[in-house]
């Protein structure tokens, strides 16, 4: 076993020891599972959850003086960008900015807090994954909630802003893809009233790849 097996054998080991003490002792053994079937038959699975303002309603939105969710200027996120490069990396917004697709946020005191990329065309997974969706749905995806601001429920004020202007569109619900072993994820979807209405698995090896639905 060389080096750099070794290493992510151990941070892989660490990441999973996490898992357990966040989310139990079963989502541990999971995440080592499914991490186990990727590395073996490149098996990936996601979970399909969509979110309609029915159900949003039904969740508790954040208490306390917060601004407004708004979408962000192409100008406004290349700023951000500039201190977030990894976040926001240039290439990388001015792509999703050519296609149409929008940047809302929660910007407190001046400050980045949380953001969300949602998209009405098809939109990139990866360099090899496309993800399709229904004329009636948005597609949420790089959702993300700085440090300092998690805990606070931002993520709905977002989502409220985004169902409230797509509805204008014709859009329904927002729909996202997440991981199986992103426990975190399927428990922040599940807390702002996300449901699952599928499940998505992709066979990767090598040059070949297999999507089943």
């Amino acid at each position: 076993r060389n080096r750099g097996e070794t290493m992510d054998l151990k941070k892989n080991l660490q990441m999973a020891i996490g898992m357990g003490k966040r989310f139990g002792i079963g989502a541990s053994i999971y995440d080592i599972y499914y991490r186990g079937m990727d590395r073996l038959l490149g098996l990936e699975g996601y979970r399909v959850v969509a979110l309609g303002a029915e159900n949003l309603v039904k969740a508790r939105l954040p208490e306390g003086d917060f601004p407004q969710a708004r979408e962000l200027s192409t100008k406004e996120i290349l700023a951000f960008g500039e201190k977030f490069p990894k976040h926001l990396p240039q290439d990388f917004v001015l792509r999703a900015c050519a296609r149409g697709d929008r940047c809302v946020a929660m910007i407190i005191d001046g400050e980045l807090a949380a953001y969300c990329w949602f998209s009405r065309r098809p939109t990139e997974m990866d360099r090899r994954l496309e993800v399709r969706f229904d004329d009636s749905m948005v597609y949420q995806y790089k959702a993300f909630t700085f440090r300092g601001h998690r805990g606070k429920r931002l993520a709905l004020l977002i989502l409220k802003h985004a169902l409230e202007v797509y509805a204008n569109e014709g859009v329904e619900k927002v729909v996202a893809y997440i991981a199986n072993n992103n426990f975190a994820s399927l428990a922040a979807a599940k807390g702002a009233g996300f449901q699952k209405v599928g499940t998505v698995y992709v066979i990767r090896r090598r040059r070949w790849l297999k999507v089943f639905a």
